[in-house]
């Protein structure tokens, strides 16, 4: 393997940056990225910031030192290329021949490819879904830091609209793509006066809370509560 980088004048390493990699489908992410990889002899280095965008900018100068070949950049809710100062950067390194791919975003002003999922179709496939299901109390669980939170309720917004079904704001309740904000998002919703029939959550993990939520006050799902995540966990 030395050998051939040394042929091709590469390092064969690629950096992967990630706000974490307990998020509810990186480690499927990470396999894939793995995966391809090892077909080329590639060799991965891994950065997982805590959503902090110092740790952010400190894996970008580690993988420079190390003069990898590319990376694929996952930004979280707070990330360093939401910066004029990020993005200099950034496009710095791709001018000195570091491929970046943003990977589940799209920072335009970074002059990189990127891969995305349509967050909007999926928040609008989920809740159709619940639509036809004959529920129009439907809940959402909205991860309001991030464009993809932002993206799914949009989604959620028009299948509603399309419907002819009201959006009422005090079904869209605050959460983050973890399992307790769900759970406690779920328990806010059961204590109202007036409960939904169907939630669809930001994301697995919260989705899998509010199942919780709802077997411990003795309920059922989806029969009392239907409830639909989003990311294929």
């Amino acid at each position: 393997v030395s050998a051939r980088a040394l042929a091709r004048k590469q390092t064969l390493l690629l950096g992967v940056v990630v706000s974490s990699l307990a998020a509810s489908f990186m480690a499927e992410i990470v396999q894939g990225i793995q995966d391809e990889a090892d077909k080329s002899d590639y060799s991965l280095l891994f950065y997982s910031t805590g959503d902090s965008v110092t740790k952010e900018k400190a894996g970008f100068e580690a993988l420079r030192r190390k003069r990898v070949d590319g990376i694929i950049y996952m930004p979280g809710a707070s990330s360093f290329c939401s910066s004029r100062e990020g993005i200099e950067y950034l496009n710095d390194l791709i001018h000195r021949g570091i491929k970046i791919v943003q990977l589940c975003s799209n920072h335009p002003q970074v002059n990189s490819p990127y891969v995305l999922v349509d967050n909007e179709a999926g928040g609008y496939m989920a809740t159709k879904h619940l639509l036809e299901l004959g529920h129009t109390r439907i809940a959402h669980f909205h991860e309001q830091r991030t464009r993809e939170g932002q993206e799914r309720f949009q989604g959620y917004r028009l299948a509603l609209e399309v419907a002819g079904v009201s959006l009422l704001p005090e079904l869209v309740v605050p959460c983050h793509y973890d399992w307790q904000s769900g759970y406690e998002a779920m328990e806010k919703l059961l204590d109202s006066h007036n409960p939904p029939t169907a939630v669809f959550a930001c994301d697995d993990m919260s989705a899998w809370g509010a199942m919780q939520a709802v077997l411990d006050r003795g309920l059922r799902v989806p029969e009392d509560v239907a409830v639909v995540g989003h990311d294929d966990l």
